[in-house]
């Protein structure tokens, strides 16, 4: 693959200059996930999680961390696969040391990445019978990935490599790095991409400018052949942690306003047109993780700053807030958090979210959460 020059969108992407989109106002409710441990070692946290219908589901993420060198034998990693009644543990070549992201396109392509235990950019493939260790990037690559998208029998894998986002495209047979860059600044990074049958794409993180001030949002799509940076509003101190796209033209990315005082949620979506801040429902917290299921329906998980864990789910052009409950497990009780939201096809209402609650002496505890 030639690698792609990118430059800031304008009509692709145009910045909507008007006032922060408001909805309809928020109603607080009854708490409707249903969060459990994963059942995994102390310090331990699920990153991602991915579901092709009711009965089929993977969550990745880290188990046993510890500052001490493992005992042998001691996995690392966290990848547990749903089969419709029970989450169960499940085995990767290369022992990697930790996995951040997840993608399922069917029950014969799903990929998984993170990094090796010499923090080395690590990817892995089920087919539908095993898995099988990939390398996307050289060896010697300063890269580092932290997630994936599958979609088409291809995958697109984001992450940074100073000073440049990172992207790289699966085309079915090859590795090829997309040659992202980004003008005007000097260290950009993506956490979270999401792409759509016919290959459009969006990835979101942040972005430092040449002059250092930053962080500002950043969001890289794909529309046609081509990447582009989107013109965003300018927020400083702002970071987009994940996003979902239910179409090329409804997406949504999630993050936070971080000025070391207050952390302020944060909202965007686009229309096809254009990306416009969403006012949140809540004034304070970080937003994490977005899903959004095919009937339009979006859940955003999160917490408030003071750790409480925060639901919020937009339907019909209306917001309502839950908060949620302490989890006690063998470890301790905590507040969940999730950093993994997905939808559940074929399944009314069904989401899954998988992140940690974080316990005083244990430290993290691996949680999953289902609604529907």
């Amino acid at each position: 693959m030639s690698r792609v020059s990118v430059c800031r969108a304008t009509a692709v992407a145009a910045v909507a200059m008007l006032p922060v989109v408001a909805a309809a106002p928020a109603s607080a409710a009854t708490p409707s996930w249903r969060v459990v441990s994963a059942a995994l070692p102390s310090i331990s946290r699920l990153q991602d999680v991915t579901a092709i219908g009711p009965s089929a589901a993977w969550a990745v993420g880290y188990q046993n961390q510890t500052y001490f060198p493992p005992a042998p034998g001691v996995q690392l990693y966290a990848l547990t696969r749903w089969n419709g009644s029970a989450w169960t543990q499940q085995q990767l070549p290369g022992d990697p040391d930790g996995l951040s992201g997840v993608s399922a396109s069917s029950a014969s392509d799903v990929w998984a990445v993170g990094t090796t235990q010499v923090s080395k950019p690590y990817a892995a493939r089920f087919d539908g019978s095993r898995w099988t260790a990939w390398q996307p990037v050289p060896a010697d690559s300063g890269a580092n990935l932290n997630d994936v998208a599958a979609y088409d029998g291809k995958a697109l894998f984001v992450g940074g490599e100073y000073p440049n986002p990172k992207i790289v495209q699966w085309d079915g047979s090859r590795f090829a790095d997309s040659g992202v860059t980004v003008p005007d600044s000097w260290a950009n990074e993506l956490y979270s991409v999401a792409a759509l049958p016919g290959g459009a794409a969006f990835a979101v993180g942040y972005t430092y400018r040449a002059d250092g001030s930053g962080p500002f949002p950043l969001i890289v799509q794909r529309r046609g052949a081509a990447w582009q940076v989107a013109a965003l509003p300018s927020l400083p101190s702002a970071t987009l942690l994940n996003v979902s796209a239910r179409s090329a033209t409804d997406v949504w990315a999630v993050g936070t306003i971080d000025d070391s005082y207050t952390r302020t949620p944060l909202i965007l979506h686009f229309d096809g047109q254009s990306w416009r801040r969403v006012a949140a429902p809540v004034s304070a917290g970080t937003l994490s993780a977005v899903a959004a299921d095919a009937t339009g329906t979006v859940w955003i998980a999160g917490t408030e700053d003071s750790g409480r864990t925060l639901y919020l789910r937009y339907q019909g052009s209306r917001w309502t807030v839950e908060y949620g409950v302490t989890l006690n497990s063998a470890y301790g009780t905590g507040h969940p958090a999730f950093s993994g939201l997905t939808a559940i096809p074929g399944a009314a209402g069904g989401f899954w979210g998988v992140g940690g609650a974080h316990e005083a002496v244990q430290g993290d505890i691996a949680v999953v959460g289902r609604r529907g």
